[in-house]
């Protein structure tokens, strides 16, 4: 180990609170700074003396250096703080304060910390050399303060495409999500734990089963509305109500062009039908919170029958036009009406939870796809067949990655319109399935993620601000 060129400039972590999430945010602050330097980071909760560089990790509550260092004003409420100054207790060292609002803000400071200004420090200001030699040459000044634009930043994705669930919620959360929507035939066996995984980064969990979606029935029956009333009470009893998850997600029959089924009007039709089976599910569990995944394919013209929708469900709209909504990016055409349709339904219901799935990024293949046939264990796949497939979601993610650079900015102006009309409370998601997301984070993902957290950020400063970091990958 050669240290001899540090001597005593060296840097020195203090940490509030060593449990939960903020465990995670010292963890990484420690893990960023090893890269860059010989010797083993001295983390501690207190220190006998502050004449050395040092990291403040926690919150002012916790962490009584960061309280007297950081006034109550510099944090607003569900944001993080950043800042780099010059000692006030040692002459020629530096002191990073990483600090937020609560856990899991120190957590997304952290974040910022080893992607964010590492990317932005490492460059000097001329070219001999490129770089500097982070955490021994001078570190630049720096202060900010962050917040997200949306508060629920998720993804959504079948449950069986997840190859590693841990690393496919260590990468969620290092792009600020929290939330996963999970869409399975059968609950995974091992469901509670990829809760309590997701938990620990503050990512709620939500499942997704079938309110019809897929099946051939009459909706028209009174027997079938029955059935699948008595069904998905069942389900949700027998299979999800012990998870301590966050919610469930249901789609019906509404994916598809056609505006009848079964000779109703398919909006009339799913109205009655999630309020029946909502209904009686929320008689029985009223905390439960029911997300209704909608397409617009078959209901846009028909907007006065989804407009009586119980309010206490979180109507999620899917396929609402050109891309973001579509599957790929290219498709831009018809944007202009899908800015408009975005705005209708916005303010369809008022006073009424909303929210959209995005897409755009990569899918199933559906023309080798099978249903799953029974419970089956979620996420716990042999990295050897994570290997065989890169190769071919590479190829995928290059191609999808290239129009995301041409047309990135009309999703940011759909989810600045969605952010900005609620306020930041829209419930975002986008579909990211079975592109080994958990091996990699691909380009698109991360700038969607960035356009969540920041809205208003420019596209192109947004898009270099990505690019910059280390665990970003372009295919």
């Amino acid at each position: 180990m050669n240290t001899a060129d540090f001597g005593e400039d060296r840097w020195k972590i203090i940490y509030g609170n060593y449990t939960g999430v903020q465990k995670k945010a010292i963890e990484l602050v420690s893990a960023t700074v090893s890269k860059y330097v010989p010797y083993c980071v001295v983390t501690e909760k207190s220190m006998l003396s502050l004449d050395d560089n040092l990291i403040f990790v926690g919150t002012r509550d916790d962490n009584k250096y960061i309280h007297n260092l950081v006034s109550c004003h510099d944090i607003k409420n569900n944001s993080f703080y950043f800042k780099v100054i010059d000692s006030p207790f040692a002459k020629n060292k530096q002191i990073i304060i990483i600090t937020g609002s609560d856990d899991i803000s120190v957590f997304y400071c952290s974040t910022f910390f080893a992607d964010d200004y590492i990317a932005y420090a490492k460059p000097r200001e001329d070219h001999q050399p490129y770089f500097r030699k982070l955490f021994k040459d001078k570190m630049p000044l720096y202060e900010v303060t962050s917040s997200p634009s949306v508060k629920t930043r998720g993804l959504w994705t079948w449950g069986h495409t997840i190859y590693d669930y841990r690393k496919y919620i260590d990468n969620m959360a290092k792009l600020r999500l929290n939330q996963i929507i999970i869409w399975n035939d059968y609950a995974p066996i091992n469901a509670s734990e990829i809760v309590e995984y997701a938990h620990e980064y503050n990512i709620s969990v939500i499942w997704g089963y079938s309110w019809g979606w897929g099946k051939k029935f009459d909706v028209s029956d009174p027997d079938s509305l029955l059935k699948w009333s008595e069904y998905a009470l069942k389900e949700f009893e027998d299979n999800y109500s012990s998870l301590n998850a966050d919610g469930i997600y249901i789609q019906s029959f509404t994916e598809t062009k056609d505006e009848f089924r079964d000779g109703l009007l398919i909006g009339q039709a799913v109205t009655k039908w999630i309020n029946t089976i909502s209904g009686c599910m929320l008689d029985k569990h009223p905390d439960l919170h029911i997300y209704f995944g909608l397409h617009a394919t078959s209901v846009r013209n028909q907007l006065e029958f989804i407009r009586m929708i119980d309010k206490r469900v979180t109507i999620i709209w899917e396929d609402c036009g050109s891309f973001p909504y579509q599957y790929l990016p290219n498709k831009t055409d018809d944007f202009v009406s899908t800015l408009e349709f975005t705005r209708s339904i916005i303010n369809l219901r008022e006073n009424s939870p909303l929210g959209v799935v995005l897409k755009g990024h990569i899918c199933l293949d559906w023309s080798n796809f099978e249903h799953q046939q029974g419970p089956y264990i979620l996420g716990k796949t042999l990295q050897s067949k994570t290997n065989d497939l890169i190769n071919n979601r590479k190829e995928i993610w290059h191609y999808i990655q290239s129009y995301w650079l041409k047309n990135g900015h009309l999703c940011q102006q759909i989810i600045g319109e969605l952010a900005d009309k609620t306020k930041g409370y829209a419930n975002i998601s986008a579909l990211v399935e079975d592109g080994l997301f958990e091996e990699n984070i691909w380009l698109p993902v991360a700038l969607y993620s960035q356009m969540l957290w920041d809205c208003k950020q420019p596209f192109y400063e947004m898009l270099c601000l990505v690019v910059q970091r280390e665990n970003v990958v372009l295919a």
